[in-house]
């Protein structure tokens, strides 16, 4: 695999079965020089990297193009060419001994100063054996083959011959001369070197050697995960979290409790271009027992935090506005290489985008109007400073809106708290593209080109002997660059080229400038003296046996069962490990876990992973079986299988021919109990119309025998009357 850097200036191979890395016929017509050197799979540099090419060991760089001073012999060895010795043609008569073949490369490394021809240039190498040229490189043209004597030319072995030039009468030279062979460069053949690496201290011992003992690295499957791009400029890291021994926990029955005590810690750093030195560190700790919310998302949030608590604090604000925006207007911002939107919910402006609870923003009260506030408050590594994007559709009126248009918001870079008295330095940054110094004298900041424009520079005392410096940026059209500088450090502007930021529950690390990061483990500790991981296992029982001394605890996390999805046919091997041929072990085929030892029973068989094994005849020790799907179905006789299968009963159901027939009764019954009940329900309906007829209907009889009850009672209420009022009358009469 070949890997190309971000920028372009680094080229990563890597051999992926291990074989040699073999490189050759390098060349440069520009004469430029390619360093090739051993990195580690995190892209770190292996070796020293100033090691000379004499002094080199195995794993110290080549450099391809460079020139290395040695004879055939592999022997850095002069050739001496005494006075005389050089004709005035060019033809050296130094002997035989010299070893040389035509197209062999020569410089002249030694000429006396007092040599009265001309013609030779003196050259040299950038180190004493090994380097570049600065000088002239002469080709063997020509060897007698008697006499051992040789011609030089310039540009190749056919090239225009060199000659001398006598300043008087002299027919050759006239003090001693000395060359030197050398050879190009241009080819590396890389071996590798073999790590052996484990989340646990292991010792190794090599037959006929000593003892190595190495240390666990938390980074490798330990309490961190770490994912590194090829070229090494950008790593993920993952925190492995177990809260029944890292956090506050305790069993479920009351009788063990552990409180939390694990730490995490990181350094972090650049190795520059060149695989050489390295930049500004940052570092980060901390301990679970300090977390308000025992998560992986709030550790790795506060690893974060703990990274930018020593670089500065970046914020914008804008102009007054006489309300502030309906509800549902937004803004965009831009911090840090990340876009966030600022959105107004119940007169509160709301951010979202970018990460999580990175950015912060309100209204502040300003007499009668209100002022816009975004803050970066738990620091920026690189110095960034916040800016209003006005390529995005609307973000202009928006801008307006808000009181954040580009040419009158004002940025504020905040450097940390530090000793006022020891806040002396210059040093260097861009604005906007162009290198500038600021100078730090007494706490008093100033640009050593007189001023920056639309910049204020202010020293803040903090009280105490102590004072950070205050950087005040008016419009959005100046934006610093901070380098990492040791001075930029004293005076509180801690900076280096580093993204860092969370993203879902992962730390997310990336360099700016194309360097390589160096990320190690600083400070980790836990309760647990030892973390692995199990894969892959079989679904049944996990039985786990803790020996030794100690507490021997154990906790355990656990993934919960996946959603199901195609069943997948595992590759596996069946081998039989005893005498007696009854007891096999299942091991995975591609990487030879063992999955599961079974004992077969008196017909050969055993169920592991849910398939069942069975042997016929007479399995023997050593015997081997290899199980893997048969996706092309070739000789495949499951379904038919399947299909008589069902006619056996099985969880306890009745076979094939059982559940038929339970399921036509059951219908039969359930038809005939339907039809019953539609009769019952018809003879219901008919007796119910019969009583409403009963309530409802006219009898004619009844009807006839009422009117003449009435009209007898009518009759005999006239003849009431009737009397009455003859009685009354006849009283009339009498009086």
């Amino acid at each position: 695999n070949v890997f190309l850097s971000q920028d372009k200036t680094r080229i990563v191979i890597e051999s992926v079965d291990g074989e040699d890395i073999s490189l050759s016929s390098y060349s440069s017509s520009s004469g430029l020089t390619m360093k090739t050197r051993f990195i580690t799979k995190n892209s770190n540099p292996i070796g020293n990297n100033d090691a000379l090419m004499h002094a080199r060991t195995e794993s110290d760089p080549i450099t391809l193009g460079s020139f290395l001073r040695q004879n055939n012999d592999g022997l850095d060895a002069a050739i001496t060419v005494n006075a005389g010795q050089m004709a005035l043609d060019g033809t050296i008569a130094a002997g035989s001994n010299h070893g040389l073949k035509v197209g062999d490369t020569l410089i002249l490394t030694s000429i006396d100063a007092a040599e009265t021809t001309t013609g030779l240039t003196q050259s040299a190498l950038s180190d004493t054996n090994s380097g570049t040229i600065t000088g002239t490189i002469y080709y063997v043209k020509s060897i007698d083959e008697e006499t051992g004597a040789f011609k030089l030319a310039t540009d190749n072995a056919t090239g225009v011959d060199v000659t001398l030039t006598a300043g008087g009468l002299e027919t050759a030279n006239s003090h001693a001369l000395s060359f030197h062979q050398i050879k190009l460069i241009d080819a590396g053949r890389f071996g590798g070197s073999l790590e052996l690496e484990a989340a646990a201290a292991f010792t190794s011992v090599i037959t006929g050697g000593g003892t190595n003992t190495a240390s666990a690295d938390p980074l490798n499957e330990g309490l961190i995960n770490q994912i590194v791009t090829s070229t090494g400029e950008k790593q993920t890291l993952s925190f492995n979290i177990n809260e029944q021994i890292d956090f506050n926990a305790g069993d479920t029955q009351g009788l063990a409790a552990s409180a939390s005590a694990a730490t995490y810690g990181l350094d972090v750093n650049l190795i520059d271009p060149s695989l050489s030195s390295a930049g500004t560190a940052f570092s980060a700790s901390v301990s679970s027992s300090s977390l308000k919310e025992q998560t992986k998302s709030a550790l790795t949030k506060s690893i974060a935090n703990s990274l930018r608590s020593a670089a500065p604090i970046s914020s914008i604000k804008g102009v007054s506005v006489s309300s502030i925006p309906e509800d549902g207007s937004t803004l965009t911002i831009s911090f840090n290489g990340q876009n966030y939107l600022l959105t107004m919910v119940n007169e509160e402006v709301v951010v979202t985008g970018g990460e999580k609870d990175r950015v912060s923003a309100f209204f502040e009260a300003s007499g009668n109007d209100f002022v816009l506030k975004v803050a970066a408050s738990d620091g920026v590594l690189t110095g960034a400073q916040f800016s209003v994007p006005t390529t995005i559709s609307g973000n202009s009126d928006a801008a307006t809106l808000f009181g954040m248009t580009p040419a009158t918001v004002t940025k504020t870079i905040i450097g940390r708290s530090v000793n006022s008295t020891g806040a002396n330095g210059t040093f260097p940054i861009e604005v906007n593209g162009v290198a500038q110094n600021i100078t730090v004298t007494a706490a008093t900041p100033y640009s050593d080109n007189a001023s920056i424009a639309n910049t204020e520079l202010l020293w803040v005392d903090d009280g105490g002997g102590q004072g950070h410096l205050q950087i005040t940026i008016t419009g959005d059209s100046t934006a610093l660059t901070f380098e990492n500088n040791n001075d930029a450090e004293t005076v509180g502007l801690k900076t280096a080229s580093i993204l860092a930021y969370v993203e879902d529950e992962n730390l997310l690390l990336e360099s700016t400038g194309g360097q390589v990061l160096d990320v190690s483990a600083s400070g980790m500790s836990s309760l647990a003296s030892e973390n692995f991981t199990l894969t892959n296992l079989p679904p049944e029982e996990l039985i786990v046996i803790v020996s030794g001394g100690g507490a021997r605890k154990i906790a355990a996390n656990f993934d919960s069962n996946p959603p199901l999805f195609e069943e997948i046919t595992p590759e596996l091997t069946i081998n039989v490990t005893n005498d007696a041929g009854n007891v096999i072990d299942i091991l995975d085929k591609a990487t030879g876990h063992s999955i599961a030892t079974r004992q077969l029973d008196t017909a050969g068989a055993a169920e592991a992973m849910g398939f069942l094994f069975k042997i016929d005849g007479r399995a023997v020790k050593g015997d081997t079986f290899n199980f893997s799907a048969n996706s092309g179905g070739v000789g495949d006789n499951r379904n038919i299988s399947s299909v008589l299968e069902l006619q056996r009963e099985k969880n306890g159901k009745g076979g094939f021919q059982q559940i038929f027939s339970n399921l036509v009764s059951k219908v039969g019954s359930q038809v005939k109990s339907g039809k019953l009940n539609v009769e019952a329900a018809e003879a219901m309906r008919e007796a119910s119309e019969e009583a409403e007829a009963q309530f409802s209907g006219v009898n004619l009889d009844s009807q006839a025998a009422a009117l003449i009850e009435f009209q007898q009672a009518y009759q005999a209420s006239s003849r009431i009357l009737q009397t009455a009022r003859e009685l009354f009358q006849t009283l009339i009469d009498s009086v």
